[in-house]
């Protein structure tokens, strides 16, 4: 069988495995023999969603959206996230994944509905024009 399980951020994949592989080989029920090996791991990205490109950020969906935005903690499991936090330290790096009550994220039947697409287009807009008026 093959396991597959998202980090939370701040979490190492390494860690996590090392939890599981001893949950999974800790008495096996009927003498089954288990063995397990780590495939592939990537990093998580814990971060302050703070500053000037943030702010604008928050700016630019509120125009969108007309509504005050709210910032959940996903995404902190995308590896290549992890990689450029790394490697770019304080570059604020914005995640706008955009989900409605019935995307059912990453599942068999994800889907966004096409007004919650639009506006999510329109956010991007507003995000580009907010960034390039704070120069630099």
């Amino acid at each position: 069988a093959r396991l597959s399980v998202r980090v939370a951020p701040g979490q190492r994949g390494e860690d996590l495995f090392r939890i599981l592989e001893e949950v999974l080989l800790t008495d096996p029920p009927g003498g089954v023999k288990v063995g397990v090996k780590l495939l592939s791991s990537g990093g998580s990205w814990l971060y302050t969603p703070k500053g000037p490109a943030f702010e604008a950020a928050d700016r630019a969906y509120e125009k969108a959206w007309g509504k005050k935005l709210v910032q959940i903690g996903v995404g902190g499991s995308i590896p290549f996230v992890a990689m450029f936090g790394e490697r770019f330290g304080d570059l604020p790096l914005i995640l706008n994944g955009v989900m409605d009550p019935k995307t059912g994220a990453h599942g068999p039947n994800e889907s966004m509905d096409l007004g919650v697409f639009e506006k999510a287009i329109l956010a991007n807009v507003y995000l580009y024009e907010e960034l390039a008026s704070l120069g630099g």
